[in-house]
């Protein structure tokens, strides 16, 4: 090769270090490919692009090795920043090896050589078509920068909605911590303190069918159709259960729900009956109602579920109602048959005094 393999490599890192500084500038802002088709992160496809160069001259041309799969799907995806710099670290790994290969006369035959400026199709001729693309898409994605960083200046991006990044909700007694996998194991343990407890509420049972819970609340979350939380001790840091917002209601075009529910709420065993409940409740009321600005949050409960039933009235909330055969049971041996649901609700301008009463509450029961 006309070129040594180490400066050649050098090169290609180079090329790959400025393509992931521009994929960084611009974080996740994206493109409409055209104005009626899917939604495309420009630099993502760019960045990907360039792995398929090196990929495509190194390894399919120079080497003769089987092309890689078709990226044309990845290109039309969203590419996260995480995803560009694994790509191009995978990318920038198999071209040093490539070019270990072809500097050892490891080079084969393909009818792509001679395509190449001279028609000669060398190893040197494959390496600098490889560098000379690399940097015309750097050039693009340079340029697409630039639009992208003055779009962004023009129009500023809106804030996302309150319930797309929940914070930590933090109480005396307990501490509400956006769900996430690492909860699993804890939820896990919590769940098997106290199942006798679990009459009228879906728990649960075993580390597999927890780990299946939270990646359904999570896949939940990621459509924006519930907020859920972790429910951790504050004495001990120990998880203790699970609850969150669901049933998020919009006015047409609005981003911010007016009202949600408060539900899927469970507690462990040992953390029954010592005011966590009462607070995380205090603390969930004042994020829909102080944070999101919701006019209205409802409860709804088993009908025959009396202790439920007392726990959501002595916050506050009224009852209005007893919808019959409203939603599946909950209940062991009633798979497949409706349940009546007591429905509560608490309304924006009864808020103050749920929250004064509550919060009364707590502090008597210290």
């Amino acid at each position: 090769m006309d070129l040594p393999p180490l400066l050649a490599a050098q090169y290609l890192r180079h090329a790959f270090d400025q393509v992931l500084a521009v994929a960084d500038a611009l974080g996740d802002e994206r493109l409409d490919d055209r104005p009626a088709g899917p939604r495309t992160n420009a630099v993502g496809a760019l960045v990907l692009h360039c792995c398929a160069v090196s990929e495509f001259w190194l390894g399919h041309v120079a080497l003769g090795r089987p092309s890689a799969r078709d990226r044309a799907a990845e290109f039309a995806r969203t590419a996260t920043a995480q995803e560009c710099h694994k790509a191009v670290a995978a990318a920038l790994a198999q071209a040093e090896s490539d070019l270990e290969r072809i500097q050892a006369g490891e080079g084969a035959p393909h009818p792509e050589r001679r395509l190449l400026p001279g028609g000669g199709g060398t190893d040197a001729a494959v390496l600098m078509h490889v560098l000379e693309e690399l940097y015309q898409h750097l050039g693009q994605m340079e340029l697409t920068r630039d639009v992208l960083l003055a779009l962004r200046t023009a129009t500023p991006t809106p804030d996302p909605p309150p319930t797309a990044r929940p914070p930590t909700l933090t109480g005396r007694l307990v501490r509400l911590e956006p769900l996430e996998t690492v909860h699993a194991p804890g939820l896990a343990a919590a769940a098997a303190r106290g199942r006798d407890s679990y009459g009228f509420t879906s728990v649960p049972d075993g580390p597999i069918k927890t780990e299946a819970y939270v990646a359904e609340l999570l896949d939940a979350a990621g459509r924006g159709d519930v907020v859920p939380f972790a429910q951790v001790r504050s004495s001990d840091d120990v998880v203790v259960g699970c609850t969150r917002l669901l049933e998020l209601r919009y006015l047409g075009g609005e981003t911010t729900p007016y009202a949600v529910e408060i539900g899927g709420t469970w507690l462990a065993g040992d953390a029954q009956r010592t005011g966590i409940n009462a607070e995380a409740k205090l603390l969930l009321l004042g994020y829909a109602f102080e944070v999101i600005g919701v006019a209205r949050v409802d409860f709804r409960t088993d009908a025959r579920n009396a202790r439920s039933r007392a726990a959501i009235a002595g916050i506050g909330a009224i009852l209005e109602g007893v919808i019959r055969s409203s939603q599946p049971s909950r209940v062991p041996g009633e798979q497949g048959e409706l349940r009546d649901s007591a429905v509560f609700s608490v309304v924006c301008a009864e808020w103050p005094a749920a929250r004064a009463a509550l919060t009364a509450r707590l502090g008597r029961d210290r």
